[in-house]
């Protein structure tokens, strides 16, 4: 009886501690979106390539300029201002995640999300 106590115990806490990917995600572009300095910056874009390499979540990243455009990271020309950072994560089949607000304090740390 103590035995199956434990066991039910100990896969209830497993189960309750895993988090959905959207959740993980959530948590990690919290970490981003306030970091302090360069250095914390890059270390939460570490973990958030982690996920998404170890999920297999793809992504898209985008821009606002300084009309308020919003553009693919992929065209951005160095005189092009960035006001913030947006990004699409493609979650599951028919779900997508849309992350808003990244400020970067260094812009190359979105480049880094495309690193293999």
């Amino acid at each position: 009886m103590f035995k199956r106590n434990i066991s039910c115990l100990l896969l209830l806490v497993f189960f309750s501690s895993c988090k959905s990917k959207t959740e993980q995600i959530d948590l990690i572009w919290e970490d981003v979106i306030h970091s302090k300095n360069k250095q914390e910056e890059n270390l939460h874009i570490a973990e958030l390539h982690d996920l998404i390499s170890k999920k297999h979540i793809s992504f898209e990243i985008y821009f606002v300029d300084s009309a308020d455009k919003i553009r693919s990271i992929g065209v951005k020309q160095k005189n092009d201002s960035i006001k913030s950072i947006i990004i699409k994560f493609d979650i599951a089949k028919d779900k997508q995640l849309v992350k808003k607000g990244w400020k970067p304090i260094e812009i190359e740390n979105c480049y880094y999300l495309f690193l293999e």
